[in-house]
Parts: structure tokens; C-alpha cells; sequence
């Protein structure tokens, strides 16, 4: 995909609804619904290089949850600007499986 928009208009289209963030390293969707780890799967990683300067640069995660049975977007910044606590999740998802 080419920017950002496009893959997230396109995810939004496939069903990943929710805007997800982390709060004290839990996953919750924009509208407050817990989302408990291990319930969690990674199914899509999109990497967004927009241009040449390295702040536009993005990884997507399409992520579902079994229960709650939820889908969503989390953006992360990719390489050295990425937000730990992301990338600590993101991790835990990942070993999980």
C-alpha cells in the first residue's frame, strides 16, 4: 500500500473497525473495551515509508481478539522513533503464538 490513509481505509474496509492504543501496557480499543493479550493475534503487518524522512516512517497492525471478538488498527513509528510500549506488546503477541 502507498500511505498510510490507503492502508488504514483499506483495513477499516476488511472489518478492522476499532483504533486501538496501549494504556499501562494493555490493549484497549478507542471506545474503552479491554483486550486481553493472550486472546490476541497479529493478522497483518503493513511497513509505510511514505518518503525519505525517517518520521514518516510506519509499521500497521491489523489485529484481531477472540474475546472480546474485536478487530483493529494499531500504528506504530518504525526503527529508532517506534514507541516502546508498542513494540513490548507487540512482542508479547508475537511470542504468544
Amino acid at each position: 500500500m502507498k500511505s498510510l490513509v490507503q492502508c488504514l481505509k483499506q483495513l477499516k474496509e476488511d472489518g478492522y473497525n476499532k483504533n486501538l492504543s496501549i494504556k499501562n501496557e494493555l490493549l484497549y480499543t478507542s471506545d474503552k473495551i479491554f483486550l486481553p493479550t493472550p486472546q490476541l493475534t497479529i493478522d497483518q503487518t503493513y511497513r509505510i515509508e511514505e518518503d525519505s524522512d525517517p518520521t514518516h516512517q510506519s509499521i500497521v497492525y491489523a489485529i484481531s481478539c477472540k474475546a472480546p471478538d474485536v478487530k483493529g488498527v494499531l500504528v506504530n513509528s518504525y526503527g529508532p522513533y517506534s514507541e516502546s510500549d508498542k513494540d513490548n506488546l507487540i512482542n508479547q503477541i508475537s511470542s504468544a503464538i
